[in-house]
């Protein structure tokens, strides 16, 4: 069973939606991006983090979207 969706965001829209379980799986997926940094994406793409990204996570953030899969 899915939990999570992996949006990743091109230049026109939606590129790619990809279905993981946790956030762990998407970090072995993507080894150069660390979980907290991972973490932080999904908090703010499901509006429970209200606050400012840092620089990092706010150009992770352009890239890619983690939000639950209902």
């Amino acid at each position: 069973m899915n939990k999570l969706k992996l949006i990743v965001l091109g230049e026109h829209g939606i590129t790619e939606i990809k279905h993981y379980r946790s956030l762990k799986l998407i970090e072995k997926d993507f080894p150069n991006i660390p979980y907290h940094n991972l973490r932080e994406i999904y908090l703010y793409s499901t509006q429970r983090k209200m606050r400012k990204l840092h620089g990092f996570n706010s150009k992770l953030y352009d890239k890619y979207r983690i939000v639950d899969d209902i």
